[in-house]
């Protein structure tokens, strides 16, 4: 499943509502869709600080036995401020997530995820 978003975050804490508003249509697209896995794509968003964004992860890790395979898409400054998120101890990061400059490289990891717990 791609879920794309677009447009301005405000920063910091002005960010909050937009970030909210993402995680909010996350939310209802993995309840509807059920997706195996998530592609991010954020080429199109223009990001560049504020913790809140974080958020998008969370319903994919809430209520479940386990987390749905996730990576996102973004470049330039965007994906340069995304980049702490994919730290061992931040949230993207301790859910195995990853940051890709293109949409292949990122279908390529979660195809790879998707293969390894089919095995499990």
């Amino acid at each position: 499943m791609e879920i794309a978003f677009a447009g301005q975050i405000g920063d910091g804490y002005q960010g909050n509502v937009d970030a909210n508003e993402m995680m909010a249509h996350v939310e209802t697209v993995v309840t509807n869709d059920r997706p195996i896995a998530v592609l991010f794509n954020l080429t199109n968003l223009h990001y560049e600080f504020g913790d809140a964004i974080g958020g998008v992860a969370v319903p994919l890790i809430a209520k479940r036995k386990s987390v749905i395979p996730a990576c996102f898409v973004a470049n330039g400054k965007t994906a340069q401020a995304l980049q702490w998120f994919f730290n061992k101890n931040m949230i993207f990061g301790v859910a195995g997530y990853k940051l890709f400059p293109d949409r292949e490289q990122g279908l390529s990891f979660l195809r790879e995820r998707i293969s390894a717990q089919d095995l499990d």
